[in-house]
């Protein structure tokens, strides 16, 4: 029997656009998909990592901090 694990990094809903979207939008975004992971798992991401290729806006790494990732 195959054991299977799951990695959960960051925690958003969706990968948002970390160079163009409103401070709403990834705010909104977290608060959706970390709510859920508390809800199914009772567990909450401490780590986050983006494979963007057109880069990150200092936004982004901002509202991170600011919710403990």
């Amino acid at each position: 029997m195959k054991t299977r694990f799951w990695e959960i990094l960051g925690g958003g809903f969706v990968e948002h656009d970390e160079a163009g979207a409103y401070y709403d939008d990834i705010i909104d975004n977290f608060q959706i998909g970390l709510h859920w992971l508390k809800e199914e798992f009772g567990y909450q991401p401490k780590v986050a990592i983006s494979a963007d290729s057109f880069g990150h806006s200092q936004s982004n790494a901002a509202i991170l901090s600011q919710i403990g990732i």
